[in-house]
């Protein structure tokens, strides 16, 4: 298999996370903000400003020991957020997450379906066998810093000049309709088990 160093490795896990998982969380951008004329762009700009997010915490976070567990866990926590998301239109927030705890065998089982076998096998288990198998070519210590820096500077710098070029449309999506950002996966689930 080819050689990947860490961080091409988390570009190509946060863009699979938006395109893949975040379908409840777009499905209720559209309900708002028609894909249409200048909608197009904010949907379009929402979509690189996640994968940029999300390269911005999964870089803070990766290490020679840590990147394929963290992506690993993510991904198959994710999927199972994805298909509740999806299936049941809800959000897993830090309620649900209390319930989820809390909840015993047989009401679980309830829950069970071909649907969500589908969901966990190919958001979860075949993505976190990619991650396995792939080989991380890792350079040295400096290298590696110089690469970390870099790919954090770089993800911050694209959130900031989204924010900043249509700053009157997230002003109003993050006042107006706030309960939209409760749909973000893997963002907000983490944000919430914190």
């Amino acid at each position: 298999m080819k050689y990947f160093s860490q961080y091409k490795l988390i570009i190509i896990s946060a863009i699979f996370f938006v395109l893949f998982y975040n379908f409840s969380f777009f499905k209720n951008v559209i309900l708002t903000y028609p894909f249409e004329g200048m909608n197009i762009i904010y949907i379009i700009s929402t979509g690189i400003l996640l994968i940029s997010l999300i390269i911005f915490i999964l870089t803070l976070f990766s290490s020679k020991y840590t990147t394929k567990p963290l992506l690993t866990i993510l991904l198959i926590a994710s999927s199972f957020t994805a298909y509740f998301m999806d299936t049941y239109n809800i959000v897993i927030d830090d309620s649900m997450i209390r319930n989820s705890l809390q909840t015993n065998l047989s009401e679980s089982s309830d829950l069970f379906s071909l649907k969500l076998v589908l969901y966990i096998f190919l958001l979860g288990v075949l993505p976190s066998y990619f991650v396995y198998k792939t080989q991380i070519k890792y350079k040295s210590f400096k290298q590696e810093f110089f690469a970390k820096l870099k790919t954090i500077c770089l993800s911050l710098a694209v959130v900031l000049i989204i924010l900043f070029s249509f700053s009157k449309f997230y002003t109003s999506f993050l006042r107006e309709h706030k309960p939209l950002r409760y749909h973000v996966n893997p963002i907000y689930w983490i944000y919430s088990i914190g």
